[in-house]
């Protein structure tokens, strides 16, 4: 049986569509149908059903993606015993992170980590989009914001705040008064954002027609533009440290969020991967406390 088509079952099932699959795996969606009607035909029996929303699995596909996925994960696991022989039992990872993970805290961690396992070989991809482990063979991704159920390992690193920052002009301005300032946005954060003064509800809404792909842009166009901007603490404490930005509305409190490892059971370099988590909560830590001053 072609794990070709494994996973492309797997892929439309986890994305709820055949375009959603073919996109994760970078094939065409003709392909992508071939290679699941190419499966059914092996197994004799359809394994997917079209929906209003996309597809889902049948109740013969229920119970072939419970052998499925688990004779997937063990061909990877093989695969990775593999390499790590070859490699000579060599600590490797290969690790996903979020573009702003990657560029505030993953250059103190990597010189870190290279101090502690010199032998070691950490390469860091940093993606908007959330990979697949086991599909895209990565060890380990870093992901802030909940998590989709999986037979990943996940593991807490720490809570990352969310606090709205503006340049020092700002400081002292009302919760209306900000409302109508300019705002920068990112993209993955809706225009409004609901919080605690005490215990009364306020919304934030982020007007004006600036929106950026990643927190670290958004914080240096709102630094020249004097712009106001919600970020995670990881991203704000350098700014706030600097003076570039000063944290706007400290009595609001906008929900947290959890940053977590992911990684596939039984992969190597799970040494490095510990350190490397320990590392990231000093470093939010250290970022929550700057925040807090």
């Amino acid at each position: 049986m072609d794990t070709t088509h494994l996973r492309a079952l797997l892929a439309a099932l986890d994305t709820g569509s055949l375009s959603g699959a073919a996109a994760r795996l970078g094939v065409p969606l003709s392909t992508l149908s071939r290679q699941v009607a190419d499966l059914e035909r092996e197994v004799g029996a359809r394994l997917l059903e079209r929906t209003g929303r996309g597809v889902r699995a049948t109740p013969a596909g229920e119970r072939f993606v419970a052998r499925a996925r688990a004779s997937v994960a063990a061909l990877e696991l093989g695969l990775a015993e593999a390499r790590e022989v070859d490699d000579g039992g060599r600590d490797a990872v290969r690790l996903s992170v979020a573009p702003d993970v990657s560029r505030v805290l993953m250059p103190g961690v990597l010189v870190d980590l290279a101090r502690a396992f010199p032998d070691a070989s950490v390469a860091v991809h940093a993606e908007v989009r959330r990979v697949s482990l086991l599909e895209e063979r990565y060890d380990a991704a870093i992901r802030v914001g909940p998590l989709e159920p999986s037979e990943l390992v996940a593991s807490a690193i720490g809570k990352v705040s969310v606090c709205v920052c503006g340049p020092p002009q700002l400081r002292d301005t009302d919760l209306e008064a900000l409302a109508r300032n300019r705002w920068v946005r990112v993209t993955q954060v809706p225009t409004q954002v609901h919080g605690l003064l005490g215990t009364t509800p306020v919304s934030l809404t982020q007007s004006g027609n600036l929106t950026c792909a990643t927190f670290s842009e958004a914080a240096e166009v709102a630094v020249a533009l004097g712009c106001a901007v919600l970020l995670p603490s990881f991203v704000a404490a350098g700014f706030v440290r600097s003076g570039q930005l000063t944290r706007l509305l400290p009595d609001v409190s906008v929900p947290h969020v959890q940053m977590q490892v992911v990684r596939v059971p039984g992969r190597r370099g799970s040494a490095v991967v510990g350190a490397l988590v320990e590392r990231l909560r000093a470093r939010l830590l250290e970022a929550e406390a700057a925040l807090a001053r």
